[in-house]
């Protein structure tokens, strides 16, 4: 009788324990599915950034695991070393990263998990896979037991998670081992949607910049036939709809003079230059030329494999146009200069950079003479009594002041050491893109004075050119 309460005794305490042990695996298991629901959702994940996900992953790790420390390492690009990109400390409640292992220190480890679907280390500091972190990680902080997983991607280990126990040496239940495994792998789902994500928000972006470019752009295949267009090319070409010239060949835009001495020449060689950039000659739907300015670019793939062309285009007519009126004007305004008895010079930078006939010759030096003077030369034939002041308004009209005297008399000494009485009339102007001085000087002889005068007012609405060049050319004026 007493053996046999005694058996019964003890095989009831067996069952008791059993049933406490099961318990726990229960509730083990309960909290790893928990973990594992939240994260296959990805819905609280994918709106935070990456750092804030991983934040999230260790603490729900660190509860489901009950573990004093989680942390989540990613390789660099040839897996010489880890660096933890988020640690947390349970008992703390705190997270921190930026810790960097190398392979070169810890070559054992770094092998296991290239080997191994989880390292589970029960005695850490003995075992061999994690033995070499003892002295100096695992001692320190007194961690005994680590659970780590490999990240794997694309058949590549990108990164590890680890479980880190603090106390008593702990041996890692089956379950724990396969739980690690599935967060590593939900790690890697979570950067592959961080990722993605954010090449369609580059993608996005890109759309936004190339739809809203005032540049025409188009790319066809490596046969010309067009894959995409821009609504800047669109308008610029006269068409409506973009879907009207999808898979148009790209010789429909350009003449066929120039299909056959340009743009054929280029295809033909594209892969051979890769880049072209010319002024090359556009039709529009009803067969109207313009000019554009035009960047041609074979594009390649990662593996450096050509994969399509590249077309940017901008309408240059308003610039041809304003070249054309420019060219026009300065014409118009060397023929009237050159032909008047009015003196006419520009002065920039303390240098003459024009001087006609007549100015010529009331200066009494050539015109290559003074164009070719080095600055403030000028200065050396102004009257020691007039020297100061023509200078200082010839410093002012250069700067664009307007506090400036527009009309004055000064004396000039010539070659020979006579003194001749100048009158000048002078305003700053834009020259070049730039601020100079137009100079006319007349000598003051009686009718002579009174008719250039006259000249010099009526030359002012003739002499005044404003041309804006489009795109990089500056503003240019010329006024009296």
């Amino acid at each position: 009788m007493w053996n046999w309460k005694k058996n019964s005794s003890s095989s009831d305490s067996a069952v008791m324990q059993m049933d406490d042990a099961g318990q726990r695996t229960d509730e083990r298991l309960r909290r790893q599915l928990k973990v594992l629901n939240e994260l296959s959702t990805l819905k609280l994940i994918c709106e935070d950034s990456l750092q804030a996900a991983f934040q999230k992953i260790t603490e729900a790790v660190a509860d489901a695991v009950e573990v004093a420390r989680v942390s989540i390492w990613l390789f660099n690009e040839n897996n010489t070393k880890i660096t933890c990109s988020d640690l947390y400390e349970r008992e703390e409640k705190q997270h921190s990263e930026g810790l960097v292992l190398t392979a070169t220190n810890f070559p054992r480890y770094f092998e296991a998990l290239q080997e191994k679907r989880a390292i589970a280390a029960s005695d850490a500091k003995s075992d061999p896979r994690t033995a070499e972190f003892s002295s100096t990680y695992l001692t320190p902080l007194g961690i005994t037991s680590m659970l780590n997983a490999p990240i794997r991607r694309s058949d590549r280990i990108i990164g590890v998670i680890c479980c880190e126990h603090v106390g008593e040496p702990r041996d890692w239940e089956l379950d724990e081992q396969f739980f690690a495994g599935s967060i590593a792998d939900n790690i890697s789902i979570v950067i592959d949607e961080k990722e993605r994500d954010k090449r369609e928000r580059t993608v996005r972006f890109l759309s936004s910049v190339v739809e809203q470019a005032t540049d025409g752009m188009a790319v066809a295949d490596l046969f010309g036939n067009v894959l995409f267009v821009n609504n800047a090319w669109t308008q610029m070409h006269g068409y409506e709809l973009k879907k009207e010239l999808l898979g148009k060949h790209l010789s429909i835009f350009y003449t066929d003079e120039q299909n056959e001495t340009v743009i054929k020449p280029i295809l033909e060689n594209i892969e051979e230059k890769d880049s072209y950039d010319k002024e090359i000659t556009h039709v529009k739907k009803d067969n109207i030329p313009f000019p554009t300015r035009t960047s041609i670019t074979l594009l390649r793939d990662s593996s450096n494999q050509p994969i399509a062309i590249s077309v940017v285009s901008r309408d240059i007519s308003l610039r041809k146009s304003a070249e054309d009126a420019l060219r026009e004007s300065e014409a118009k305004f060397r023929l009237i200069s050159e032909q008047s008895i009015m003196g006419i010079s520009i002065l920039q930078d303390d240098t003459f950079k024009y001087v006609n006939q007549a100015a010529s010759d009331i200066f009494g030096h050539s015109i290559e003479e003074l164009t070719s003077w080095e600055p403030g030369k000028y200065k050396e034939y102004i009257h020691p009594d007039d020297r100061a002041f023509v200078s200082e308004q010839a410093k002012k009209k250069q700067a664009g002041d307007e506090d400036v005297v527009r009309n004055y008399s000064w004396r000039m000494l010539t070659n020979t050491g006579l003194v001749k009485w100048i009158e000048l009339y002078s305003t700053p102007i834009m020259y070049e893109g730039r601020i100079a001085s137009l100079a006319s000087p007349i000598l003051p002889t009686g009718n002579v004075r009174k008719k250039l005068c006259s000249n010099l007012k009526n030359a002012s609405k003739v002499f005044s050119i404003t041309l804006l060049l489009a795109y990089t050319a500056p503003l240019r004026t010329v006024e009296f």
